[in-house]
């Protein structure tokens, strides 16, 4: 379990990131989504949505999330 602060949105990105490496992109996306409900202008942990999206394949998303990172609409 977390606690939901602000500040703890890097460490909560950072267990997505291991799940990445895992490949584990499902459970990856599913941290890298709480992150993003600590801060929701965390930058980086939309752009790791949109790369573990294309690793899956699923290109709207991927694309979706990327450039909601490139264009700063997050």
């Amino acid at each position: 379990s977390y606690v939901l602060k602000k500040d703890n949105a890097e460490a909560v990105k950072k267990i997505g990131d291991c799940y990445f490496q895992m490949r584990k992109y499902d459970t990856a996306i599913e941290w890298y989504q709480k992150a993003v409900e600590i801060d929701e202008k965390y930058e980086a942990a939309y752009w790791n949505i949109g790369i573990a999206y294309e690793m899956e394949k699923q290109w709207y998303l991927a694309l979706r999330f990327g450039y909601m990172h490139i264009v700063g609409t997050v």
